[in-house]
C-alpha cells in the first residue's frame, strides 16, 4: 500500500475513517488512539511488519535530505547482514554526537555490502562512510572507499546520479586545499549531472565552487553561488549537507555582508546549542572555529562561547578523533585571544584564512 497513489487508497481510507480508527490532522493522518495502532500492529506477522518497515525507511530515503527520520523504519526492517540498515544506525549515532561509533558502524555496513550480493540504493553505506571519512579529514581512507565505489559501479547497474565519485574526489581535494582539483572536477561532476540527476547536480556541485571562489578571494562569484545554494530545495548525499549548505551559504554571507547577517542565516541552528550540535556535525574539523570567529566578529561572546562548550563535549564523546580535538583547541584559542593556540590549526585549513575584504 505504501507504494500505491492516493487516489487508489481512498476507499480503504475512507472506511478506517468512518470507523473512527484514524483521524485527521494538521500533518496528515494518524490513529486516533494509541492502543488501535499497537492492535493493528499486533495483527501483522513479524515478517510483514518487518517489510512494512524497510519499505517506509526506504521511501523516506528516496525523497532525499537527511537519512536520520528513515533510520529507525531501516532498523525494524533489517534482514541479518543489512548492510543499509546498519548504514542507517550509523547515521542515528553520529546525529547523537558519537562520531566514533558511526564511522565504526558504516565501515561495518562497508565490509557486508562488500562480501555479501549488493543491493545498490541511493543510500549507500560506502557512500555514507566516504562522506564521514572527509567530515573528519581522513582523507586517505576516503580517496580508498571512494575507488571501491567507482569498482561497485562497473559491476552493477547504479543508482547513483553520473559524476558522484567526482563530486566525492572533489570535497576530498577541497579539504586537502586543492582548489583547483576540486574546482575542475566539481565541474566535470555538474556536466554529468545535468542529464541524469539535473536536481543532484546544484546540491552537490554548489557547495565546492562557493568554498573554491571564497577562499581564492572572488567574492563576485561566490555570491553568485550563493544565490544558487539559497535557492536548492532538495538534498543529495549525506546527512549532513543541507547544514553543509547552510553554512557555505553563511560564509558567503559573511563575506558579503558581515558576521552578523550570517549568524542571522544560522541563528535557528545556533539556538540550539550546546545540546543540539547538527550545525557543528555537519563539518566539525571547521565549522565550529568558523562560526567562532564569525561571532566574536559580530561582538556576540556568549554565542562564540556556547559553540565552543559544544564542539568540546563532542571532542570528549570522541576521544580518539584528533581533527575535532583540534578543531576545539582552535576555536577555545579564538575565544581567549590566544593566538599560539590558533597557529596550531591543521595544515589543510590555513587556505581558509580570513573573509575576503568587502
Amino acid at each position: 500500500m505504501l507504494a500505491e497513489s492516493p487516489g487508489a487508497l481512498l476507499a480503504a481510507l475512507d472506511e478506517a475513517l468512518s470507523a473512527y480508527l484514524l483521524m485527521v490532522r494538521a500533518d496528515g493522518l494518524a490513529f486516533r488512539h494509541e492502543f488501535i495502532r499497537q492492535a493493528v500492529a499486533r495483527m501483522l506477522a513479524e515478517p510483514i511488519q518487518q517489510a512494512l518497515h524497510r519499505q517506509f525507511g526506504q521511501m523516506l530515503l528516496a525523497r532525499g535530505g537527511s537519512a536520520v527520520p528513515a533510520a529507525y523504519h531501516l532498523i525494524r526492517g533489517a534482514r541479518p547482514g543489512d548492510a543499509q540498515a546498519l548504514a542507517a544506525l550509523g547515521v542515528a549515532r553520529w546525529d547523537s554526537v558519537r562520531i566514533t561509533e558511526a564511522l565504526d558502524l558504516a565501515a561495518t555496513a562497508v565490509r557486508q555490502a562488500t562480501e555479501r550480493p549488493y543491493e545498490t540504493t541511493y543510500f549507500s553505506p560506502h557512500l555514507l562512510l566516504a562522506s564521514a571519512l572527509v567530515y573528519v579529514r581522513r582523507l586517505d581512507e576516503a580517496t580508498a572507499i571512494t575507488n571501491s565505489v567507482e569498482s561497485l559501479e562497473a559491476a552493477v547497474t547504479s543508482p547513483w546520479p553520473e559524476g558522484t565519485t567526482e563530486i566525492l574526489r572533489a570535497r576530498i581535494a577541497l579539504a586537502a586545499g586543492r582548489l583547483d582539483d576540486a574546482d575542475a572536477l566539481a565541474q566535470s561532476a555538474l556536466r554529468s549531472m545535468q542529464a541524469s540527476a539535473p536536481g543532484a547536480g546544484d546540491s552537490l556541485a554548489v557547495p565546492v565552487f562557493a568554498t573554491v571562489a571564497l577562499r581564492r578571494g572572488d567574492l563576485a562569484a561566490a555570491a553568485e553561488y550563493g544565490q544558487r545554494l539559497s535557492a536548492i530545495g532538495r538534498y543529495y548525499g549525506s546527512p549532513y549537507l543541507a547544514d553543509g549548505i547552510c553554512l557555505v551559504a553563511a560564509q558567503v554571507l559573511e563575506a558579503w555582508r558581515g558576521p552578523r547577517a550570517a549568524l542571522d542565516f544560522l541563528a535557528e541552528a545556533l539556538a540550539g546549542l550546546p545540546e543540539h550540535r547538527s550545525v557543528l556535525l555537519a563539518d566539525p574539523a571547521s565549522a565550529p572555529w568558523l562560526l567562532v570567529r564569525a561571532a566574536l566578529a559580530a561582538g556576540d561572546r556568549a554565542l562564540a562561547a556556547r559553540i565552543v562548550s559544544a564542539i568540546n563535549d563532542t571532542a570528549r564523546d570522541n576521544p580518539t578523533l584528533a581533527v575535532i580535538r583540534a578543531s576545539a583547541e582552535h576555536a577555545e584559542g579564538l575565544l581567549a585571544g590566544d593566538v599560539p593556540a590558533c597557529s596550531m590549526r591543521p595544515t589543510s585549513w590555513r587556505t581558509l584564512g580570513p573573509a575576503p575584504a568587502r
